[in-house]
């Protein structure tokens, strides 16, 4: 196979393994996590095990987006201090 037929197997098999995902309640954005129990075994099945696991590295990279990003529109604060 090559490159470029890899490539659209694999963008094939993320594409289906996201949908399922979504069907399953899950929420591809941090931002707006739910608790969902298809991650039965991943921090991402719950908001609180998300902030306890990425709290600190995501309030981190936020707080560096804000400071060097100068066209930032959107509010970036995902944990409330």
């Amino acid at each position: 196979m090559d490159s470029s037929k890899n490539l659209k197997s694999e963008a094939a098999a993320f594409d289906k393994r996201i949908e399922e995902r979504i069907k399953a309640g899950f929420i591809p954005d941090i931002r707006r996590a739910v608790k969902c129990e298809y991650f039965y075994k991943s921090f991402f099945r719950d908001p609180y095990f998300i902030k306890l696991y990425l709290g600190n590295e995501i309030n981190y990279l936020i707080g560096r987006l804000k400071k060097f990003s100068y066209r930032w529109g959107v509010e970036m604060q995902f944990f409330r201090k």
